[in-house]
């Protein structure tokens, strides 16, 4: 048994590149995909039972391994998924809110990765009141510089279906740059149907229609 005295390391998706020791800001997580604790021994017939607090909710995660074959590698997986539900259980509740959601989609916004924390935030804030959304969408798009759209485009690159895409995709952040938006959209629109596409034959070994990839 181990309390309050175990190692608890997340794995994570970062919204920009970190470097071995660098400090991880809570804006800076795109995603939380998994939990462990990297110095508890556990082998194939052990069970595990862990409580956790996360803020001021409480998880619950056990499995009895009744069949003597525990897998590491899907209780990260499964815990990552259980942080994530309650570090982020106010987001997940807001998109819940059809009312909230379906204005925010009206209005052509959604939980971008890339937005994730106070600036969604904001939005939903704005959203659930009810106010237009005029004056915090400006305030988003202002932040969108050149370096944060550098961080973007390095962290598409670093994805295999991105990586043949990015002549046309350096043209469309060169054209956001000058402010044009219509090759933005044409570029971007086209290419994302390409991307998943791609994507989906890689797992399925044949193409789709673009409600299926959706």
């Amino acid at each position: 048994m181990w309390l309050d005295t175990a190692a608890v390391a997340l794995q994570i998706m970062t919204k920009r590149d970190m470097v071995a020791g660098a400090v991880v800001f809570e804006q800076d997580i795109a995603d939380v995909i998994g939990m462990g604790f990297p110095l508890v021994p556990i082998g194939k017939e052990d069970r595990v039972v862990y409580m956790f607090r996360e803020g001021w909710r409480f998880g619950l995660f056990f499995d009895f391994n009744p069949d003597a074959d525990f897998s590491v590698e899907e209780m990260q997986r499964d815990l990552g998924t259980l942080h994530r539900r309650l570090k982020y259980r106010d987001l997940y509740d807001a998109i819940a809110d059809q009312a909230v959601f379906s204005r925010l989609i009206a209005a052509g916004w959604f939980p971008f990765v890339e937005i994730l924390g106070p600036e969604f935030g904001e939005l939903l804030k704005f959203s659930e009141a009810g106010f237009e959304l005029d004056e915090v969408e400006a305030k988003i798009l202002a932040k969108f510089d050149s370096e944060r759209i550098e961080r973007m485009f390095s962290r598409w690159m670093a994805k295999a279906h991105f990586a043949g895409k990015e002549r046309l995709l350096r043209s469309a952040l060169k054209s956001f740059a000058e402010g044009d938006a219509v090759p933005v959209l044409k570029i971007a629109l086209t290419e994302i149907e390409g991307i998943l596409g791609d994507a989906y034959r890689k797992v399925y070994g044949k193409g789709a229609r673009i409600k299926k990839l959706l």
